[in-house]
Formats: structure tokens, C-alpha cells, sequence
């Protein structure tokens, strides 16, 4: 069923907008001026991908900096490792890095559901099944 969802307005271009259908949270993502919607919720941890950010049809996740295709919703990367610069990390924060990093590689990494979009006289409707 499709869904009236938002205007096409209301997601600038190279933006994400969150929206939700029922229960499915959803990102609307404009790219070169399609919308696409895909699964709003990382594959990894479940961090909201509408504070992440769009760069082509690269989507990136604000935790962890996974990396998706919004076209497909297809898993690109895996967690990319921060850079903290220079300064010296005390030993604690060290081992709670390291924990942590050992914890992300052993989450798997899921790829985003998509759904199909459609935009009729400027708003955006996403064919949800009920």
C-alpha cells in the first residue's frame, strides 16, 4: 500500500529526512533529486542513519561510520576506526577502544531494507506493506 509520506521539499538535496510508516522507521534520502527510502535504523548497531551523513548514494552511520548504498540498502563497509589525532590517549580509554573495537568487528553488519518510492505532483509516497 502506498503511504503519503512527505514533499518532495522537505528533504534537501543530498538530505536525509526521517519519516515513519506504522511501525517501520524510515530514511528518506534525496540523491541527484530521486528519493529513495531505506531502513533509518545501521545494520550494526542500530544507530538512526538520518544523523549520519549522505554523500552520493553513500549513506554513513553516525556511530560507527558503516557505509550503505541507498539505492540497494547493500552493506558497503564495516566500522571505520576514528581518527583522534595526536594527543595521547590515557591507558583506560585505551582499553575501552580496544574493547570496543573488538565488540563492533564481531557485530555483523546487515544490509538496509529499501522500499519503493514514488513522488506524483510533489509528494513523496513509500509502498509499506500492511
Amino acid at each position: 500500500m502506498w503511504h503519503e509520506v512527505a514533499r518532495l521539499d522537505d528533504v534537501a538535496p543530498g538530505g536525509v529526512k526521517y519519516v515513519r510508516v506504522g511501525e517501520e522507521e524510515i530514511a528518506l534520502c534525496n540523491y541527484d533529486g530521486d528519493i529513495y527510502a531505506v531502513s533509518r535504523r545501521c545494520g550494526h548497531q542500530n544507530a538512526p542513519l538520518d544523523q549520519g551523513a549522505l554523500e552520493g548514494w553513500i549513506i554513513t552511520c553516525p556511530l560507527h561510520d558503516a557505509q550503505f548504498d541507498i539505492r540497494t540498502g547493500k552493506n558497503l563497509s564495516w566500522p571505520i576506526d576514528h581518527d583522534y589525532g595526536d594527543e595521547p590517549i590515557p591507558e583506560p580509554i585505551q582499553r575501552f577502544f580496544k574493547l570496543e573495537k573488538r565488540l563492533q568487528w564481531k557485530t555483523r553488519v546487515h544490509d538496509l531494507e529499501t522500499w519503493p518510492v514514488r513522488v506524483t505532483d510533489g509528494v513523496i509516497e513509500v509502498e509499506v506493506a500492511d
